[in-house]
């Protein structure tokens, strides 16, 4: 298939902007009126001009891909998915359709057609940057992470100076087992957006599971200072501070972590381990108590509490 003069869009992010034309044909004059209209916040009226401009001449491909992405603005998923499905029809080279249209299959929670629209989109443009992050990032959801990041450090390599991709790089890179890489592209994309909170808790875990705990501590606490009284970061200190043999640092950290948010069973998991290292036995075991009962996850884990329970109860 042929690349298409596609616009960049972001996972889940609505395709405002789109307005730019990318038909063969060009712009036609109703789709440059509902472009303003829609710039203008009137997408109401952009969605009539489009409807009647469709209606006119329904073999233009580009026209309803406007509307497409006006009806996704004023938050009609579903004829918006119509519309975009016309257009890729009409003009299977369209890179900017697929990718809205993926965009809109995910906002019906329909991951399998998205997974299918953002496909076509990297058949068509193979070095879309925009086109591969959102494959990989479907990928990743699946838990193919090694095929995540493969196309995510595509999509990088296309736009080195985006903070998200980096970010979302690392994650696969990270969940694939390739923790050590999975650092550089997490410390990239702090490196680019020193703002990201989720990169920043995210590179003190890597970097505490390679043992480097003084660099572990000081991203935690940079976690920290984007999102104060944050859960995770709080955990992640707690965690480091355990390794490091201050256990008082890491009573303090994941009693605040329990505090910020009490419905988090690993938190308290992680509280009756400390509490289990320095004998407080009962404090322990209310802890566990609270995780098993909460607990939705993998069984394994909540098999090992039961084990230590056990223990302590004897």
């Amino acid at each position: 298939m042929a690349a298409s003069c596609a616009r960049p869009t972001a996972l889940l992010l609505a395709a405002a902007g789109l307005f730019t034309a990318c038909d063969r044909s060009g712009p036609s004059p109703q789709a440059q009126e509902a472009g303003r209209l829609a710039q203008a916040g009137d997408y109401d009226g952009a969605v009539r001009s489009l409807r009647e401009a469709v209606e006119r001449d329904p073999g233009h491909a580009d026209l309803h891909y406007q509307l497409g992405v006006a009806l996704f603005d004023k938050g009609e998923v579903k004829e918006s998915i119509r519309s975009l499905a016309e257009s890729v029809r009409l003009d299977p080279g369209r890179t900017d359709a697929y990718l809205a249209l993926g965009n809109a299959y995910l906002k019906q929670d329909d991951r399998r057609s998205a997974f299918l629209a953002f496909n076509e989109a990297v058949l068509n443009d193979p070095n879309n940057p925009s086109a591969l992050f959102n494959l990989g990032v479907m990928h990743y959801l699946a838990g193919r992470f090694g095929e995540a990041a493969e196309l995510l450090q595509r999509a990088h390599a296309g736009r080195p100076e985006d903070a998200e991709i980096a970010f979302r790089l690392g994650m696969a890179r990270l969940n694939a087992g390739d923790v050590e890489m999975a650092v550089l592209s997490l410390t990239k994309a702090t490196q680019l957006d020193p703002r990201h909170a989720e990169a920043w808790v995210n590179l003190s875990s890597s970097l505490a599971t390679l043992h480097r705990l003084d660099e572990a501590r000081a991203a935690g606490e940079k976690a920290l200072e984007v999102k104060p009284d944050w859960s995770q970061a709080l955990n992640n200190l707690g965690i480091v501070a355990q390794a490091q043999d201050r256990d008082g640092e890491a009573l303090s950290f994941f009693t605040r972590a329990i505090e910020a948010d009490p419905n988090d069973p690993r938190l308290h998991m992680n509280l009756g381990s400390l509490h289990e290292k320095a004998g407080r036995k009962q404090d322990a075991i209310k802890e566990y108590e609270t995780f098993l009962r909460d607990w939705r996850g993998d069984m394994a884990a909540a098999e090992s509490v039961r084990d230590r329970l056990e223990t302590l109860r004897r």
